[in-house]
């Protein structure tokens, strides 16, 4: 499956899951403009019959981190999120990065909309590493960067080379990680999906990111790795930049 396709149809199981978690009795956060994406289908197919936990836990995870790092926040493969509308955000300015296509629809789908602060989004793709620093220099100060739901789809040299790009002095790094394992679990329910996974936190440490805080996410026991002090486990991480 190429990128493009990978990052629109990421997109909309994540949406497809908070959507479905909003309807629930007891609902561990409520997202009412989920459901608004999926006129078009929530991506995948197979991959609708694993993962949701996960995704409904990460980002019930980084709305609780958010409110422990101030500054700009910027969400990179933002996809479909709808923070900036759904939390209150005292006002922090929020800039999304996604591809030109996701960034269209999102535009169009939240046209009538209006979000509790400042929002500014720009297409690109998060592989041009020069696009991405470029977008990094129009923002003041440090940063709290977000990636949820991208490193899986990008290989071990591919999270570390994005890691060097967003390193900035005082930047503060929220991203979720899978395991090898986990990743070859979610190729198997959803074919023609390629994602990877860590081994371990070598592709942060060497840019220079320290982690702060680890929060496991849950993973079918199968799947569990082991418990080892360097262990990698299916989380949400928090990092910061020297």
């Amino acid at each position: 499956m190429g990128v493009e396709r990978a990052v629109r149809d990421t997109a909309l199981l994540a949406a497809a899951f908070r959507a479905a978690e909003a309807r629930r009795p007891r609902p561990r956060l409520t997202d009412p403009y989920a459901r608004l994406f999926l006129a078009d289908g929530p991506g995948h197919p197979g991959a609708l019959r694993a993962g949701g936990e996960q995704v409904v836990e990460r980002t019930r995870i980084v709305d609780g981190l958010l409110d422990a790092h101030p500054g700009t926040i910027v969400n990179l493969g933002a996809g479909y999120c709808a923070r900036p509308y759904r939390l209150d955000l005292a006002g922090r300015p929020v800039v999304e990065l996604d591809s030109a296509q996701v960034i269209a629809t999102k535009e169009r789908v939240l046209a009538g909309h209006t979000p509790r602060g400042p929002v500014r989004r720009i297409g690109l793709d998060l592989r041009d590493h020069d696009a991405l620093a470029r977008a990094l220099a129009t923002v003041d100060g440090a940063p709290v960067l977000v990636t949820e739901g991208v490193l899986p789809y990008l290989p071990a040299d591919g999270i570390a080379a994005l890691a060097r790009v967003l390193a900035r002095p005082g930047a503060v790094w929220l991203t979720d990680v899978v395991t090898v394992t986990s990743a070859r679990a979610m190729a198997a329910v959803a074919p023609g999906l390629t994602v990877y996974g860590l081994d371990s936190l070598t592709p942060f440490e060497d840019a220079g990111w320290t982690v702060t805080d680890y929060r496991p996410l849950p993973v079918p026991g199968p799947f569990r790795p082991g418990a080892g002090s360097r262990d990698v486990v299916d989380g949400v991480l928090a990092l910061r930049a020297p």
